[in-house]
């Protein structure tokens, strides 16, 4: 445990010493206030769902954002209580206001890899390789802006993609939507 500790601290100050600037500040606050309670994601769902084609899509979208939501934020932060990077840092001023609660795992890198997993696999490649950058992006100015440990995102990453996977087998079994294809598959079946 004390390596991972180590090794979290080591990334976190090397993106803090040499990566950080100004430019960067502002890039990583606008992905980072995306990924805000999941709401570029929540909306993207919702206009999936809106979108005959898409609908499926942004049904699995929903699920796994739910799914994501309750593992990480509700089960996971609370049974591990981690307290976040920047309170044994006292050289870190944050740019962000303080989150109120637990560091592991990342709830913004759950919600990008639940809905940017959930895309690339169910959507057509156009829309969920951009996405995925997206989530990337999202999980990455966590780091940069020193409110999580890069083991919080990797595992928020993981719980997220899982979340995706779940959910596209859930959805797969609804009876509406047995028959209905992904919309990646539409392409390939005309």
């Amino acid at each position: 445990m004390n390596l991972i500790i180590q090794t979290d601290f080591a990334i976190l100050n090397f993106i803090w010493e040499y990566i950080k600037n100004p430019i960067f500040d502002k890039i990583m606050l606008l992905f980072t206030h995306l990924g805000n309670v999941g709401l570029i994601w929540i909306v993207t769902a919702i206009v999936f769902i809106c979108t005959k084609k898409y609908r499926k899509d942004g049904i699995a979208v929903g699920i796994a954002l739910l799914l994501g939501f309750i593992v990480c934020n509700i089960i996971m932060k609370n049974a591990f209580a981690r307290v976040r990077p920047y309170n044994f840092n006292s050289a870190i001023e944050l740019m962000i206001a303080e989150p109120t609660d637990f560091s592991f795992p990342s709830g913004h890198s759950c919600s990008s890899f639940a809905a940017a997993v959930t895309m690339l696999t169910a959507s057509q490649k156009r829309i969920g390789i951009p996405a995925v950058i997206i989530a990337v992006l999202i999980a990455f100015s966590r780091l940069y802006l020193y409110v999580h440990y890069p083991s919080d995102v990797l595992a928020g990453a993981l719980v997220g993609a899982l979340s995706a996977f779940a959910s596209l087998k859930i959805v797969s079994h609804i009876p509406p939507f047995k028959k209905m294809q992904y919309s990646s598959t539409l392409r390939s079946s005309q």
